[in-house]
């Protein structure tokens, strides 16, 4: 079983719940969502390199709430986000230099 299945799971088990269409494929070791309802190009993910994805957090880049960033959050507030219901995280995971070089690294091995 893939570390991040639960996890996958979860998140479409909501998107669904919501009646909210979406493709979702193993992407990097873990998920990645695209074609999420009426948003164009933007994608979330959840693998080894994404943001406090230890901590079951998804993250999204590309949607009108990353302010050309990413956010990273939990799976319930990303479909809030993803819903309607908030327009921006309410807590967001703070990510630090640390965090980035540690996501760099995932891609150098």
């Amino acid at each position: 079983m893939n570390k991040y299945e639960n996890v996958m799971r979860h998140m479409c088990e909501l998107l669904d719940t919501e009646g909210i269409p979406y493709e979702v494929s193993e992407f990097q070791g873990g998920y990645q969502w695209k074609n999420i309802g009426d948003f164009d190009g933007g994608d979330i993910i959840i693998h080894r390199g994404s943001y406090n994805n230890d901590a079951g957090y998804v993250e999204s880049y590309g949607m009108p709430w990353d302010d050309g960033d990413v956010t990273s959050c939990s799976v319930k507030e990303m479909v809030d986000l993803i819903a309607g219901r908030r327009t921006r995280p309410e807590n967001p995971y703070e990510y630090s230099i640390f965090d980035m070089f540690d996501s760099l690294k995932t891609f150098m091995f």
